[in-house]
């Protein structure tokens, strides 16, 4: 067989560099003694050298590209927080925060008032929630210093995504009357009234003369505790410290 023909089927892979030993060493003695296949070796070879540097730039393009359209999805992201942000902000004030702190009242109807007679002459209170057991209400006692008291229960939208829900809520009292043994120690006067207030308006649930049931022992331990703890006191002392001006306000 020519060497020739076999050194140019030899040539590529000497120059990849993928031949065996022995065909390299057979390659390079034939090229040595044959300027025609030592000239086709050389071009072969500088063909290489120029597609190299081609591809590198290719995957160099490449990756910039990759890197541009990176940065611009990350830009484009950006200014979308920023500007959902800056939303955010210019209707925190006149949309949502009224929205999620903004106090409700509950229906008047979601709302079981009990009334009955503790043995010392005062009022033992009970009051249940009925409403929506996904939300948490609180409840206020306003002690108007003419008498006339006021109960509402309340709640705000966002505090129900952060608190544990509380079905059937129940609130207690102790009513203090014209009749009443003791009396909480910070009064300005007896009830004369006890309102509900709701979101579709007021209820009055008692008035001073209303005749009451008497109240069960849930209601005299209350009152005991209340004793003991020196929440309540003696109507005597309260009196006198209503008049030594040792209570300021109801």
């Amino acid at each position: 067989m020519n060497p020739c023909k076999i050194t140019e089927d030899l040539l590529p892979l000497y120059v990849e560099g993928t031949c065996n030993p022995g065909s390299r060493e057979y390659v390079e003695e034939h090229v040595k003694a044959c300027p025609k296949c030592q000239a086709l070796l050389d071009s072969m070879k500088e063909s290489v050298e120029i597609d190299i540097p081609k591809q590198d730039a290719k995957k160099s393009f490449r990756r910039l590209s990759a890197f541009l359209v990176r940065r611009r999805v990350l830009t484009i992201t950006l200014c979308v927080l920023l500007s959902l942000a800056g939303l955010t902000v210019a209707l925190w004030h006149p949309l949502i925060q009224p929205q999620l702190f903004h106090t409700r009242y509950f229906l008047l109807s979601d709302i079981d008032a009990q009334f009955s007679r503790l043995s010392d002459g005062s009022i033992y209170a009970r009051f249940t929630y009925t409403g929506d057991e996904h939300t948490t209400p609180a409840s206020g006692i306003s002690y108007g210093r003419d008498g006339n008291y006021h109960i509402s229960f309340q709640y705000q939208p966002f505090y129900d995504f952060i608190l544990p829900a509380d079905p059937g809520y129940t609130r207690e009292a102790i009513i203090h009357t014209a009749e009443s043994e003791y009396v909480y120690n910070h009064m300005m006067t007896h009830a004369v009234s006890f309102t509900l207030i709701g979101a579709d308006g007021e209820r009055l649930i008692w008035k001073e003369g209303d005749e009451l049931p008497p109240a069960g022992e849930e209601g005299e331990a209350l009152l005991r505790a209340k004793i003991e703890s020196g929440y309540c006191i003696p109507v005597e002392e309260w009196r006198r410290r209503l008049e030594s001006g040792e209570i300021e306000f109801g």
